[in-house]
Order: C-alpha cells, then sequence, then structure tokens
C-alpha cells in the first residue's frame, strides 16, 4: 500500500501508519490521488456503492487496474461504460465479493474457535483461495465487533 484516500482522519492515519506511507501520499479524498501522476499498478475502490462510477472511471483514465468492490455500479448503465472504457484503456477491473459474513465463514469461525486445528494455505497464484484466506483472517479477526469498519 502506497497511498490512501480516506476523508475520516482517523481512519486515514490508521492506514497511514499500519502501512507507513509518506504524508504526501495521504489524501482526504479520491479526487486528491488522480491529479497526481500514475504511481501505482492497481487501485482499490472502496467507496460507498452509489459512489463507485466516477473514482473507476478516473482510474481508468489515468491507466490503473482496479479491484472494485461490488456492485461495479448501482445502475446497469455505469457498469457497461466501466466495462467498455476499461477494455478501451486495456486495463483490468476484478470485482470483489465479501465473504466473510457468508454461513461458510461463520461455521469456519465457529469450528475455529471450538478449538479444532485448521491448516490455512495460501497462495498468490490462485486468486480464489487467496481471497477466501483473507476473508477468513478477516472473519477471525472482528471477535467483539458492533461495526466491521471502525
Amino acid at each position: 500500500v502506497v497511498a490512501v484516500a480516506e476523508p475520516i482522519m482517523e481512519r486515514r492515519n490508521k492506514i497511514k501508519k499500519m502501512h507507513n506511507i509518506p504524508d504526501d501520499m495521504c489524501f482526504e479524498s479520491w479526487e486528491d490521488i488522480f491529479e497526481k501522476e500514475k504511481f501505482a499498478d492497481v487501485v482499490i475502490i472502496a467507496t460507498m456503492d452509489k459512489d463507485h462510477f466516477a473514482p473507476s472511471m478516473a482510474a481508468i483514465e489515468k491507466g490503473y487496474n482496479i479491484m472494485l468492490e461490488k456492485p461495479m455500479a448501482p445502475n446497469p448503465e455505469e457498469c457497461i461504460l466501466i466495462e467498455k472504457a476499461a477494455k478501451e484503456k486495456g486495463v483490468f477491473v476484478l470485482v470483489c465479493f465479501v465473504l466473510r459474513y457468508s454461513s461458510f465463514f461463520t461455521g469456519l469461525k465457529k469450528l475455529i474457535k471450538s478449538g479444532i486445528s485448521v491448516i490455512s494455505m495460501h497462495t498468490n497464484i490462485d486468486i480464489a483461495v487467496s481471497g477466501v484466506n483473507d476473508c477468513l483472517c478477516r472473519a477471525l479477526e472482528f471477535d467483539n465487533f458492533e461495526k466491521p469498519y471502525n
């Protein structure tokens, strides 16, 4: 992680500290990030669902590959425009699905909490396995929570 755009200062500072991000790479808005020349290979867009379209289009215009939380956009028209722009610019848009609250992962978490031995396998080659492992880690991380993102 080389930069962060987060309007809430406490969250921005937490990410900054966690990843040793310099001050000049910490931004209050996604718009500020895209004023800079391209400086990374991939951008993660995790805005509110209704706000995915504009930062996606800005990222595509700059030539970033995108990891985008689902849904791509709140309506089919914007999804089609994102897809078309990505194809024209030659970038990838990967849509991520949060699974940590699905019955599979909550059940697995209960098994682990009960003391059963589990081997977690992780590979960078298989994105599905990598994502599953990440979801499991996040599910285990939130033991006593009211909101998953503090």
